[in-house]
């Protein structure tokens, strides 16, 4: 069965996305929910490059679809770190819709892109310092202020991994881009 999903048009101010203008930015994905402070263990968070999103083995046109949002919005800077509850709070404000209006398995293509990273199919880093609360505001668009807190760690880490395969012994190729 094709599944027909519908491509992000403009929004109300008549704005439109440009897909792969800020190819340079980072998607965060939850994998590890860390266990409930009564037995505390931390979890694990996936970052990605948008060309995940690309790859072949991904759900499409949901991995592409997410990519238009995460490299094409308006506002997205280089480097910026995205997680998928700030992409669904961005559809709301940029058409009042949400994925599974449009027909868009999100959690299938993060299930893809985790396989793949596991594999070592896509390039990816792990962070593994994901306290109980940290996951929440990952799933509940509403906790904008600890998953800005969360952002701000993890992109001071995704800073000096940077850093370290900038590094001449870092064992990085010419030409290699980092996720």
């Amino acid at each position: 069965m094709q599944r027909q999903v519908r491509r992000l048009g403009p929004n109300s101010f008549g704005e439109e996305l440009s897909p792969g203008a800020v190819d340079d930015t980072y998607l965060g994905l939850l994998v590890d929910q860390p266990l409930a402070a009564s037995l505390p263990a931390p979890g694990s968070l996936l970052v990605v490059g948008p060309s995940a999103l690309l790859e072949e083995r991904v759900r499409r046109p949901d991995g592409r679809a997410i990519y238009d949002l995460l490299t094409g919005h308006p506002d997205r800077g280089a480097r910026e770190l995205v997680f998928l509850a700030d992409l669904a709070v961005e559809l709301r404000v940029w058409q009042d819709v949400d994925w599974r209006v449009l027909g868009i398995d999100v959690e299938g293509v993060a299930e893809a892109i985790v396989q793949l990273a596991r594999r070592g199919q896509v390039r990816a880093r792990w962070y593994h310092e994901l306290s109980a609360e940290d996951a929440k505001a990952l799933g509940r668009p509403a906790m904008d202020y600890a998953r800005a807190e969360l952002r701000d760690r993890v992109t001071g880490w995704l800073g000096e991994q940077y850093m370290r395969w900038l590094h001449p012994t870092s064992g990085r190729r010419h030409g290699e881009p980092f996720l």
